[in-house]
């Protein structure tokens, strides 16, 4: 997960996160949290603390993350339009509009990613989205797609 600040970040500080790490960039306003482990599906807090912003500012920042394997569409269910979305997609080269089609993220959306929504059709991600728990040095969003989904 890619989290935007408003400021360029000087440290990303550390993630208490279960298997995460995290790592400045891919832009100075940017730290990424890499994630590992997650089962679908899950809803998660990702959190970084002591994140240092190039003003000085300093805070933390707990960001909600969902994980539905084969919810390419992001409507927290997998069912039939996520199929013929991917489906749509086979063969296609990998951009920022069709990204989310690539479900096994090995840099190609083909048949293995058709077949694989097809098994979770029926998965739903229930509950609330966590709520932020603390305020960054300045505003945080998800930009790209979390690991495994």
């Amino acid at each position: 997960m890619v989290l935007t600040f408003t400021n360029n970040i000087s440290n990303c500080g550390t993630t208490p996160t279960t298997g995460g790490s995290v790592v400045a960039g891919p832009n100075a306003n940017q730290c990424t949290v890499n994630v590992s482990g997650i089962t679908t599906p899950q809803t998660l807090n990702v959190q970084l603390n002591n994140v240092v912003d190039t003003f000085g500012g300093t805070g933390s920042v707990s960001v909600a993350m969902g994980v539905l394997v084969g919810d390419t569409n992001a409507d927290r269910f997998v069912d039939s339009i996520d199929t013929a979305q991917t489906k749509s997609q086979a063969g296609h080269t990998l951009t920022q509009s069709n990204f989310r089609e690539d479900v096994n993220v090995d840099g190609f959306i083909d048949a293995i990613d058709v077949a694989l929504v097809k098994s979770k059709s029926g998965s739903v991600l229930n509950g609330a989205l966590p709520s932020r728990i603390s305020v960054p040095p300045a505003s945080a969003s998800k930009t790209t797609k979390p690991s495994g989904n």
